[in-house]
Order: C-alpha cells, then structure tokens, then sequence
C-alpha cells in the first residue's frame, strides 16, 4: 500500500525512522561508556544525542501518523500491529525524555539516567521490529506500481 506521507513516491517515515534510533541509542552507548571510566565529555555528548533523538523521533512521527490514519487498512492486522508500534514508539520517547530530565546539573548520567536508556532502547527496538514487519509483512509503503520494470 503506497504512504501518503511521501516524495516523488519515496516514503518519508521509513526514511526519517533511522535518526532518532541512532541519536537514542548512541546516547546510552555513550552515558554507558563514561560509567564504565571514558572520559566525563561524554555525558555531556549523549545529553545533545538526547535532545537530538527526540526532536528527530517528534519529526518521524508525523509522516507515522499520517500512514496510520490513511495507509493502514481499518480492521486489519496491519492496525493492530501500527498501534503497538505508535504506542512503543511514544512509550520509548518518553523513556529518554525523563531519562533527559534525571540528569545532574552537570550533565552526568546517574544510574536512573541508564536505567530508563536501557529500557527506552529496549522498547525502541521491539518497536522498530514492529515497524519493519509493518514493511515486510503487511506491505505498508511498498509502492507495487514499479514492481518487475526492469532488471539489473
């Protein structure tokens, strides 16, 4: 079923989907690095990864939102599947956010801080697994219309 949140048949959630993954779990890559004795600057780093991811997982989700509504068939298991996927993915997102606001003033990560990172990353992967079986599965944003053009 092709988005409707596309360019030039391009869909655009599963183009911007890859940013906020990489910016969150790199932050608790990073908060994890400094616990185990790398350098304090991280922390530091994996607060902006942080403010990164979010604004980036915001940004995603308005092309998600759109497929939901008006790609993804009503009554279907595509439906179920695309609500638990949202719901993960607003849950996760919330993780990192008081995950964001744990933090000591001087920006270090205290074991709160890589608790909720964990778990938001946990919830962030089972989420994307979701996503993708959304794409391979259900064919959501698979734009048959170019299907057996041409060959390599």
């Amino acid at each position: 079923m092709r988005s409707r949140a596309s360019f030039k048949a391009h869909p655009l959630h599963p183009a911007l989907i890859p940013f906020p993954f990489a910016f969150l779990v790199g932050a608790t890559l990073f908060d994890l690095a400094s616990l185990l004795g790398a350098p304090d600057s991280l922390t530091l780093t994996a607060a902006h990864l942080t403010i990164a991811g979010l604004a980036a997982g915001l940004l995603a989700a308005v092309p998600g939102i759109i497929d939901y509504f008006y790609t993804v068939p009503p009554d279907s298991s595509a439906k179920a599947r695309a609500t638990r996927h949202g719901a993960g993915n607003v849950v996760a997102l919330l993780l990192f956010a008081l995950s964001f606001w744990s933090r000591e003033a001087s920006w270090n990560a205290t074991v709160l801080t890589i608790g909720l990172e964990l778990l938001g990353a946990a919830v962030l992967g089972y989420s994307g697994w979701l996503g993708g079986t959304l794409v391979t599965r259900n064919l959501i944003s698979v734009d048959h219309r170019y299907a057996d053009k041409g060959r390599w």
